[in-house]
């Protein structure tokens, strides 16, 4: 079946200029798919720091009840976390930037915040991801 795919229009040009592509498609739980399947759970983001010119690209793979609220969450709050990492830009004491770091503190403030994001939506995501 055909593939809707939104995509902002940096992650479009960036993807057409580097010669990128992506594809996602539903997995099949039942052939034909019933109205009670889960959507399509996968995600990505595509993000261009301002700073260094280096770009962020993310591919998220949803699973479980809400696995598509997780994707989607993640898909919106990661690229800012890393981004917006003391780790990422380099601290104001002068340390070095440190790119595990960076990611590791992205990672942790993701979980909180699609914690928190869960509960003010209702959604139990225990069993999702």
């Amino acid at each position: 079946g055909a593939v809707n795919v939104r995509v902002n229009s940096f992650a479009s040009s960036w993807m057409e200029a580097v010669g990128a592509a992506v594809v996602s498609r539903r997995g099949l739980k039942h052939d034909p798919p019933l109205p009670t399947d889960p959507p399509n759970q996968d995600n990505f983001f595509v993000a261009q720091c301002e700073e260094g010119g280096a770009t962020l690209c993310g591919v998220l793979d949803g699973h479980g009840d809400y696995g598509h609220f997780v994707s989607l969450r993640l898909a919106q709050s990661l690229p800012h976390f890393i981004m917006t990492s003391s780790y990422w830009k380099g601290r104001a004491d002068g340390e070095e930037k440190d790119l595990k770091r960076a990611l590791r503190n992205a990672f942790e403030l993701a979980q909180t915040d699609l914690k928190l994001f869960s509960i003010l939506h209702g959604v139990d995501i225990a069993c999702s991801g």
